[in-house]
């Protein structure tokens, strides 16, 4: 009962959202698949938490085009690394305002939530990496899957007290290679060996 009522309450919050946020409908796409592969764990946790703080955007928020395009393309599966990436490995901007120009308190609010957004992405991967090793038999799994993350998982250890996650991840860069590959569910098998 309970996963139909969070699939319930996701879709009555994509309806709201407005008919125009295609960028909401491919994640809520992303969640169908998910729950009706039953891949479950860190994934969805991924999703959900990423459709939670994109609807609290606004309606005048909107996803820049090229953005938009390679997270709604035929095929992918998982736009939600999509978004990550395009944020942490690239860092763009993926969002802007419609306000600009028409209503200047509603703009500047609009980068203020914006600006939280995207710090907030920062969290939510930690968060994500978190919940995946959690997941694994082995404490070291996503170290050794993972290499690229060796660095940064010794830097957040000794260091998050003293500084920011963002400035953790400006040190610690994440490259586009590793989202590609948590995006491929096969590497949880080696983990379970």
């Amino acid at each position: 009962m309970g996963k139909y009522l969070i699939v319930f309450t996701l879709f009555m919050s994509l309806s709201s959202f407005g008919s125009t946020k295609s960028f909401v409908k491919c994640l809520g796409a992303e969640e169908s698949y998910i729950h009706s592969q039953k891949i479950g764990g860190a994934y969805k946790f991924l999703n959900q938490t990423l459709i939670g703080e994109i609807v609290l955007l606004g309606d005048s928020v909107e996803m820049k085009a090229e953005v938009l395009e390679k997270v709604c393309q035929k095929g992918v599966l998982f736009p939600s690394f999509i978004i990550l990436k395009e944020i942490m490995a690239y860092k763009k901007d993926i969002f802007y305002s419609t306000s600009k120009g028409n209503n200047e308190v509603k703009y500047q609010n609009d980068l203020k939530t914006i600006g939280y957004f995207q710090d907030q992405i920062f969290q939510l991967f930690l968060d994500f990496l978190s919940q995946m090793q959690a997941e694994t038999n082995d404490a070291k799994c996503l170290q050794k899957m993972f290499p690229e993350l060796k660095s940064f998982y010794f830097t957040t250890q000794h260091t998050q007290e003293d500084q920011s996650i963002k400035n953790l991840f400006k040190e610690n860069p994440i490259n586009d290679v590793v989202f590609d590959k948590l995006s491929d569910l096969n590497w949880k098998k080696s983990c379970s060996k």
